[in-house]
């Protein structure tokens, strides 16, 4: 396939942990790069499709989920993903990018395999300490592989080019978010006391949750 110059694929999504660090990188990307034609290929419907933000292009292409527990869903993902992989095959064809970047996540499934149809590099970023699903099975054809912890590079072959990056966060202003005072009303929330918010992600988070809770007194 003749590939055009200055076209990147961002593939990735099922939860906001693969969604968000991939926005973050995407624009990034256009501020670096602004020449670049930049999509974005993502399985979820609520994701309005072909739709331009920020100089990026949005495109969906379906996927099945691969759940590793019983669900009468996994008779259906195989034909998603199959589906998706057609779409993900035409859509490479027409757009000829020059890299592929996969974030994880069911949704990079289809786009990765397109990519490995047309012999089109990927690159990968991972953020948890153990690779995910998706990413583990395109670790042997990534060209360059990007992780957010030093101890990942232990579960990497040596012979991967593997540098150590961090996990990308968006640029965001509280205040263009909420009011403050609003949304003490709407939650129920005291003005004279203070507020604490802990977030977790992944696996980790249910050790965060059991160590707030047995600190809350």
């Amino acid at each position: 396939m003749k590939i055009a110059s200055k076209t990147i694929i961002f593939g990735g999504g099922g939860t906001g942990g693969h969604f968000y660090p991939l926005v973050a990188i995407m624009r990034a990307f256009k501020k670096i790069a602004p020449r670049w034609h930049i999509y974005y290929v993502f399985p979820d419907k609520n994701i309005s499709e072909k739709k331009q933000e920020e100089g990026i292009y949005r495109q969906r292409i379906v996927s099945g989920k691969l759940r590793r527990y019983f669900s009468l869903r996994n008779l259906v993902s195989p034909l998603q993903i199959f589906y998706g992989l057609s779409e993900a095959i035409i859509f490479i064809y027409r757009t000829k990018p020059t890299i592929v970047f996969l974030k994880g996540g069911y949704g990079s499934l289809p786009i990765g395999l397109a990519a490995l149809f047309w012999r089109v590099p990927i690159v990968i970023h991972e953020s948890d300490l153990e690779l995910g699903l998706i990413n583990k099975f395109f670790v042997r054809w990534a060209k360059i592989i990007l992780v957010s912890f030093e101890e990942t590079k232990r579960y990497l072959p040596k012979d991967k080019k593997v540098f150590l990056v961090g996990n990308p966060v968006r640029k965001l202003s509280c205040q263009s978010v909420f009011n403050k005072e609003k949304t003490r009303e709407e939650l129920g929330f005291q003005e004279n006391k203070q507020i604490l918010l802990v977030l977790g992600g992944s696996q980790g988070s249910f050790e965060i949750n059991e160590l707030i809770f047995s600190l809350l007194d």
